[in-house]
């Protein structure tokens, strides 16, 4: 699924208010080649200490913001949306997983991880 011909066209560390703390996490997005249709990748950031929000526990609302930001004109069912989970650390390999959200047109909600993909 993320082996398709695609063009990157973010790769940044994106910041969006968190309620109590800034929330921030690692955001790739690809346009993929001959299709209209989106990857998004979410990661954690790429901060020595970083003690905010989980890209996790706050998927949905990393998801409705960077679609406000970065994807305004596509429509919710054109993107894919992909958590990177990174292990190393704790002796695991790394992987992406699938992640499914509803749209109300407004805002995502009710994430679902649906496990790795290749």
């Amino acid at each position: 699924m993320l082996d398709v011909p695609k063009k990157l066209i973010v790769d940044e560390q994106f910041v969006t208010d968190g309620f109590l703390c800034d929330a921030i996490c690692q955001v790739q997005i690809f346009k993929l080649e001959d299709m209209d249709r989106y990857q998004v990748i979410l990661a954690k950031p790429k901060l020595d200490k970083y003690f905010g929000k989980s890209v996790t526990n706050f998927f949905e609302v990393f998801a409705t913001r960077i679609k406000k930001k970065f994807l305004a004109n596509v429509k919710a069912s054109q993107i894919d949306w992909f958590n990177f989970l990174e292990w190393e650390a704790e002796g695991f390999d790394s992987f992406h997983t699938l992640v499914t959200l509803e749209f109300d047109g407004n805002n995502f909600s009710n994430p679902n991880w649906m496990g790795r993909v290749a």
